[in-house]
């Protein structure tokens, strides 16, 4: 491609295009780009012979009359001078500005009497059949408004709003207007434009319940008017870029692709190492294609999906927990149940653990501070774990168990009681942000509510609230606070001893449990758990002093994934500055 022919601009754009578009979303900005370019007059040549933007103004404006005087528009009311400070940015000489609804008609659609989907005179052209072409109801109105193949249409209502298409013949629907250009030759160059601006419409809509156009803003938006000549130069330059960018983005497509399957795997074999020797040289692998593999932000969200998956099932810590049963064989045999670690700290195998959590649940049942509380309804105890259920091999000195064995699961008030101005917040998951409880969007209630909601959770710091239904699934919060609040249809983890259990390898625990609901939630599966489901699901209980090893490994790993995304952040911010650069040095 020979950059000289083309604009300084252009040339700054084609030669930093493997950067941007190596970003993400690096395509999308690289087509707006090429618009910005093109309405401004810097993508093709001027040519001095070409026929002045003034005088195909006069073309426009004679052909508007003409529609007038033959009764086929009306006369619009004079439209305000275009003042200097309007104009957005200085034009190529021969362009010129005009306001938009100096060059169309514009008319709404509307509801036809007699909508039906069995079938009709004309098709009815909502969104759905504008966007798709598919042809749902039809109506025999012979007074509604239509639209014929080809016309431009724009979508007036809902989130699509000034998003620009072909019509189809057929009744116009009410979410949709057409656009009668009085000069069609200006067509394609105009339909361009319209597409660079689609953001600035969609973005400005007007209404609350139901986002619209605003169809103000479209009419008198300024509109660069270049000869008619140049207007197709532009218009075929344009399509040329976008399908050079087509082209890259399929390459890229390709590239990702590759690396997510490559990625998928590396993660399978990692996750199907048998021993501490096949995890270590799976991991090698990954290592050694860091920069390949991780330069796509699906595969890092996988790795960090895998870190959580090999922590719980003890893969991460193997290496550790083998040696000390090598140094302790002792443990082995069984004829000590506890050792100290060089580190000072005391490992006991998780059976050991799981008799002094159970012992210190029955004495705050005796003591009346906890119910006893079956797992569920018709008040039958816990059932045993079948083999069938359990979901890996156990590790050594690892327990099988049921959450609420280890674990007191409860859940917030499932009424709406009445909200107050100024109160006890009550925390439902929409106040679950990154992590976080934001208590200005919770509704706040009486302290006579909260005490009734208190004696069935009564949330300490430390706790963990776990999202149950909706587009919130699995969403989770460690309580950071000890300020008071109640909680409203969310399940709540609490310690029958938060010095026999770590809360943070609950937190790891809760949030690969999550991964695995949310992937069902996605693919069909009905978007909430029930509190007995999360009472009986399989945990695999790690002595204490391993659970505070897993956390710290997680921990770094999770460090390594946080700056995988925030180097891919920086490519997006490199992209947006890239873009800005060349914004700004196209409108000096």
């Amino acid at each position: 491609m020979n950059l000289q022919k083309y604009y300084p601009e252009l040339n700054f754009f084609l030669e930093n295009l493997d950067e941007l578009i190596d970003a993400p979303n690096g395509i999308e900005k690289a087509r707006e780009l090429v618009l910005q370019i093109a309405v401004r007059g810097r993508l093709v040549k001027q040519d001095r012979d070409d026929e002045s933007a003034s005088e195909l103004l006069k073309k426009i404006k004679a052909e508007k009359e003409k529609l007038i005087s033959e009764g086929k528009i009306k006369k619009q009311r004079e439209l305000q001078p275009i003042k200097e400070e309007e104009k957005p940015f200085v034009l190529p000489e021969g362009w010129e500005w005009v306001r938009n609804i100096e060059l169309f008609e514009f008319e709404r659609g509307n509801n036809p009497k007699d909508l039906n989907k069995i079938g009709g005179k004309y098709p009815y052209i909502n969104i759905k059949a504008f966007e798709t072409g598919i042809i749902e109801q039809y109506s025999d109105d012979e007074n509604a408004k239509y639209c014929n193949d080809g016309d431009i249409l724009i979508v007036c209502d809902g989130s699509r709003s000034g998003l620009l298409g072909e019509g189809i013949k057929g009744i116009l629907g009410s979410t949709l207007a057409r656009v009668d250009l009085h000069y069609s030759d200006i067509s394609e160059y105009w339909k361009m434009f319209i597409r660079t601006n689609y953001n600035f419409f969609n973005s400005n809509k007007k209404g609350a319940a139901i986002p619209h156009l605003d169809i103000n803003l479209f009419k008198n938006i300024l509109f660069p008017l270049p000869p008619l000549a140049e207007q197709k130069r532009i218009v075929e330059k344009v399509n040329s870029l976008m399908s050079l960018l087509d082209q890259l983005e399929k390459e890229k497509e390709s590239r990702d692709q590759k690396r997510i399957r490559l990625n998928n795997a590396s993660i399978e074999k990692l996750l199907s190492s048998e021993n501490e020797q096949q995890l270590r040289a799976n991991w090698k692998l990954i290592e050694e294609n860091f920069t390949t593999l991780y330069s796509v932000p699906e595969n890092v969200d996988k790795l960090k999906q895998t870190i959580l998956q090999l922590a719980v099932q003890g893969k991460l810590t193997s290496k550790w927990r083998n040696t000390i049963y090598e140094c302790h064989p002792e443990l082995v045999s069984g004829s000590k149940t506890s050792v100290q670690l060089d580190d000072g700290s005391i490992f006991e195998p998780a059976s050991k653990l799981l008799k002094k959590i159970k012992a210190e649940k029955e004495k705050l049942i005796s003591e009346g501070k906890i119910k006893k509380q079956p797992a569920r309804r018709g008040g039958k105890e816990l059932p045993p774990i079948k083999e069938e259920e359990k979901p890996s091999n156990l590790p050594n000195g690892w327990e099988w168990v049921r959450l609420q064995e280890i674990f007191d699961v409860r859940d917030g008030t499932h009424d709406t009681p009445k909200y107050i101005k100024e109160g006890i917040p009550l925390v439902t998951s929409r106040c679950f942000s990154n992590g976080e409880i934001d208590f200005s969007l919770a509704q706040n209630i009486s302290i006579n509510d909260h005490k009734e909601i208190q004696k069935r959770s009564n949330v300490e710091k430390q706790d963990i609230l776990f999202s149950m239904i909706g587009g919130n699934l699995g969403n989770m919060v460690m309580v950071k606070t000890d300020k008071e609040f109640s909680i409203k249809n969310v399940a709540l983890f609490k310690y029958y001893s938060k010095k026999l259990t770590s809360p943070y390898y609950l937190k790891l625990f809760l949030e690969h449990l999550a991964n695995g609901i949310q992937l069902k939630a996605a693919g069909g599966a009905q978007p909430f758990v029930t509190l007995n489901f999360l009472r009986n699901h399989i945990f695999l209980l790690p002595p204490l002093a391993e659970q505070k090893r897993i956390v710290e490994k997680v921990n770094k790993l999770m460090s390594i994934c946080n700056s995988l995304e925030e180097n891919l952040t920086q490519k997006e911010k490199v992209a947006e500055r890239f873009a800005g650069a060349l914004v700004n040095r196209i409108t000096k």
